[in-house]
This record gives structure tokens, C-alpha cells and sequence, in this order.
């Protein structure tokens, strides 16, 4: 093995991460895959601005976004994965061009209900966090998930990854954080912390949900 892939779980101490964790009956409530340990290149799907956790999209996260700036502990899991060179090729690159694609993809507040229920609603170009991480393993040839990638859960990630353990604690103790993904000051012009207004908020919501009613495929 030429190369490794972090998974990150995580217990954001969030109204919506304590619902996600009733819901699912799971510990965590997120999940994010990194190309590197220091964290620097941590992607996954989640809420784009701080104040609406109804409209998300693919996001390249930093370690100061799981606490909403307030910098409380956030309980981790991290699993490092051991890949090829190859496989590391195939998975940054299916990154990138997700993260990069003209048509924005969305988080499926739709495709949620997979995981709860087992159903299979097909929603274009978004996905949940759980989803996306399934299919990066997916996309890079990595066999250690057995279910459909729209309904593996956070307890499927957990029970599945153990044997690659890295670390676990809180998330600002790491050892291998890079320090300015803590830094407040690192921050200050984030785009995910303005407030961008009530009435701009409630529009867009509605706009994202007209959007992924228009995207969906029920089978």
C-alpha cells in the first residue's frame, strides 16, 4: 500500500446532530473523508451556511466548522485506510470533479429517509453525508461497505472501519490537526459564519427544495 485516506465520525454538539443521533440510534452523526491526516483536505456534505441547516451541498469542511465556531469538544472517530497509489488517484480525482462540477449537487434532505427506512429515493446529483463517503469507497475500488451506498448508516461506517483506528477523542486534541484549522482568526471572512439574513434564508430553502423535488426518481 503506497498511500492513505482518513474517515473522520464525528458528534457535533448541534441541535441537528443530537436528532440525527435519536433518529439513528448511533453515537455520531457525521462523517467526512480526508486526502491527508492534517485535515486540510476534509470534504463531505453538510449545511452551507451556519444558520441554515436545511440547505447544504458538498462542502470542503475545516475541523472549526463542527462546532459552528463556538469551539466546544467535538467527540471523534478517525480511521486511517491504507489504499494504492492508484486507488488514491481515483478517489481524489472523483472528489475534485464532484467538488468541482458546473451542476451544483445538494445535500438530499430527501435521500435521508433511505437510511430511516430502507427506501431507495433517487434524488440527481445530491447526497447525504453517509452516501458520499459510501461512494468515494465505491468509486475507489474499496470493498469494506455491503449495502447500497444511499443506505449505509454512521453504525455501518463504525462497526466496518474499526480495525483501522487512528484516533479517537476530541477533535481540537488530534495530533495531527494542522493549527490554523482551529484558529478563529483563520476565519473571520468564512463565508459559512455571515449571516446572510432571514428572508434570504427562507427563499433559498424553498428555492433547494424546489430543486430537489424537480431532481427526484422514485423506484
Amino acid at each position: 500500500m503506497d498511500a492513505f485516506i482518513y474517515v473522520i465520525l464525528s458528534r457535533t454538539p448541534t441541535r441537528v446532530g443530537r436528532m440525527i443521533r435519536y433518529c439513528t440510534h448511533s453515537r455520531f452523526n457525521h462523517v467526512s473523508i480526508s486526502l491527508d491526516a492534517s485535515m486540510l483536505e476534509m470534504y463531505s456534505f453538510a449545511r452551507l451556511s451556519a444558520k441554515n441547516p436545511l440547505v447544504g451541498g458538498m462542502v470542503k469542511e475545516n475541523p472549526y466548522r463542527f462546532s459552528l465556531g463556538k469551539g466546544q469538544n467535538v467527540d471523534v472517530k478517525i480511521y486511517r485506510i491504507p489504499v494504492t497509489s492508484e486507488q488514491y488517484d481515483q478517489i481524489r480525482s472523483f472528489i475534485y470533479e464532484t467538488y468541482t462540477d458546473d451542476e451544483k449537487y445538494y445535500y438530499n434532505l430527501i435521500g435521508v429517509f433511505n437510511v430511516l427506512f430502507k427506501s431507495n429515493l433517487q434524488v440527481y446529483k445530491t447526497y447525504i453525508c453517509t452516501e458520499f463517503v459510501s461512494e468515494v469507497f465505491k468509486q475507489g475500488g474499496i470493498s469494506l461497505l455491503h449495502k447500497r451506498c444511499n443506505t449505509v448508516s454512521l453504525k455501518d461506517f463504525e462497526s466496518s472501519l474499526e480495525p483501522f483506528i487512528f484516533y479517537h477523542g476530541n477533535l481540537y486534541d488530534y495530533p495531527e490537526l494542522a493549527e490554523c484549522s482551529t484558529q478563529e482568526n483563520s476565519y473571520e471572512e468564512d463565508d459559512f459564519f455571515k449571516r446572510k439574513g432571514v428572508r434570504r434564508e427562507i427563499v433559498n430553502t424553498f428555492t433547494v427544495l424546489a430543486i430537489l423535488i424537480d431532481r427526484l426518481h422514485i423506484s
